[in-house]
């Protein structure tokens, strides 16, 4: 294995392994700081967020990583369409949501709806990262992909 090759597999590692670090550290936090209607409070919350990501972004990472790392006439798509359509899925992803708050959030805590739908507003910016991940995958920037998981 050549020293750039396992530096990369380093970094890959590093990017891959911090989450899951900072769930152990952060979880304990959240225990002792929420009660159980809290803890509730804030799984409710952000849960549909989680489901919108995973949803819209559904192999989009993985396709333009493909795509860039195979075919490398096809670098100069039109990145302003690309993220056009992901703005608009995240639009529309935010407006089930909140459509959809008062029934997902019914007997939860008042305001329950309305932090259900601002934590959903982050689907917009997680997307664009999401293309922006495949992006840097595709052109083998290892280093700006572990930084992304890091700081993500």
């Amino acid at each position: 294995m050549s020293g750039s090759h396992a530096r990369h597999v380093a970094l890959s590692i590093l990017g891959n392994g911090f989450p899951p670090v900072a769930v152990l550290v952060t979880a304990p936090i959240l225990a002792r700081a929420l009660d159980v209607n809290g803890r509730g409070d804030l799984a409710a919350a952000t849960a549909p967020y989680m489901l919108a990501v995973y949803v819209a972004a559904i192999g989009l990472p993985d396709a333009v990583t493909n795509v860039l790392a195979r075919r490398s006439y096809f670098r100069r798509v039109n990145w302003l369409a690309l993220a056009s359509s992901l703005l608009g899925t995240g639009a529309v992803t935010f407006a089930i949501v909140w459509f959809a708050s008062r029934v997902l959030t019914e007997g939860g805590s008042p305001g329950l709806g309305t932090l259900t739908t601002f934590a959903t507003l982050a689907t917009i910016p997680a997307l664009l990262v999401a293309l922006l991940r495949g992006t840097a995958a595709g052109l083998h920037m290892w280093g700006v992909v572990a930084t992304e998981r890091i700081l993500n």
